[in-house]
């Protein structure tokens, strides 16, 4: 929700006086009372079930070509012109059914509210009035499917090249030999002169190989490790869509070790967040360009690789989409255990933000 200072103030007695510049602790004192406000405010509904916000926060706004852009902790705020940003959340497992609000802050001067709902299909706007102040989404989407992350199963190999015809000729030459020591009578030389001959010419096509592979758990086949990466860090970015704990500990169990699941989900915390203008979290929405830099053993049995890799990330807030390129770049440590890769170390050692971005929609 999007509010004016002013507005805050025909709800709330702030107690401000004649007051006009505000500092940082006014301001503080103010969000929290905006954030009582609408903790207790404006009732939802989520499959017909009264539903309490999990958390909430409050930002302060400023206005530019861009759209609305969170301020990181302004000195002084003018009180005529504050905006404020205010965030609840009602974190679920799987999109509802129906989501119903009844907005109750009016004032006599705001008589209608704009209203945005978006989902996985777009945006829709709309309003509420003091007639008629309730707003609903249904779920009309009927191909969406949950993103999961999966177990990271590629067959590494290891690939040695075996100069068949060498082989061959070099097996028929011993035959001729022991031959020709057998029946050293008569004209054993010449059977002798001949393995002689095929040796040699063993010897020439020593070149003409072919590749035989076996099942390795090491990753030296680049092709392997590349895949493995790249099944890696997809399942990264959908555990990332995880906002509670328990259930991030939950996802990133298909791929990472028992071991190895805190250290992991508060490194994907950390080096993989990206927080947009608009004070978004942005979402993973795809994936490019990965390249593996190197690959070395560990001691374990495992294996460590440096990799870089191109995502493409969105937010929206603040009635906008924002959309930006982060460059990553990470050392993951991964060893196979019954078929599959786990992952059992993560360091994002870069996350460098595209300048350029993106901006759709309007303010709400």
């Amino acid at each position: 929700m999007i509010i004016r200072l002013r507005d805050l103030e025909g709800w709330v007695d702030l107690r401000l006086g004649e007051t006009t510049d505000l500092d940082a602790a006014a301001m503080a004192n103010i969000e929290q009372q905006a954030i009582d406000l609408f903790l207790s405010s404006n009732p939802l509904t989520i499959d017909g079930q009264p539903i309490v916000p999990s958390a909430a926060k409050v930002e302060q706004l400023s206005v530019g070509v861009n759209g609305l852009k969170v301020l990181e902790n302004p000195l002084n705020t003018n009180r005529d012109t504050a905006l404020l940003g205010i965030v609840l959340s009602y974190p679920r497992d799987k999109l509802p059914n129906e989501v119903s609000l009844k907005w109750d802050l009016f004032n006599e001067e705001t008589e209608t509210i704009p209203v945005q709902i978006s989902d996985p299909a777009g945006a829709v706007p709309g309003q509420v009035t003091r007639d008629v102040p309730d707003i609903s989404w249904k779920n009309y989407i009927l191909n969406w499917s949950d993103p999961k992350t999966q177990p990271v199963r590629v067959a590494a190999v290891r690939s040695i090249p075996v100069p068949v015809w060498s082989l061959g000729l070099v097996i028929f030459a011993i035959f001729l030999g022991a031959f020709a020591w057998r029946n050293r009578s008569g004209q054993w030389q010449g059977w002798a002169v001949g393995a002689l001959s095929i040796c040699l010419a063993a010897t020439a096509l020593r070149t003409a190989t072919v590749e035989m592979t076996f099942p390795t758990d090491t990753l030296a086949n680049t092709e392997a490790a590349v895949e493995i990466t790249e099944k890696i860090v997809s399942n990264l970015a959908t555990a990332r869509l995880e906002t509670q704990g328990a259930q991030m500990s939950e996802v990133l169990s298909a791929f990472v070790t028992a071991e190895a699941v805190n250290d992991i989900g508060a490194e994907i915390r950390r080096g993989l967040s990206v927080t947009l203008p608009s004070g978004a979290a942005a979402q993973i929405e795809s994936t490019e360009g990965l390249i593996v830099e190197s690959v070395e053993p560990k001691t374990d049995g495992g294996s460590q690789l440096l990799a870089r890799w191109n995502a493409s990330v969105s937010g929206g807030h603040w009635g906008h989409l924002h959309r930006r390129t982060v460059a990553y770049r990470a050392l993951l440590e991964v060893r196979q255990y019954e078929g599959a890769w786990f992952l059992t170390g993560l360091t994002i050692l870069e996350a460098r933000l595209n300048r350029q971005f993106t901006s759709e929609g309007g303010n709400s």
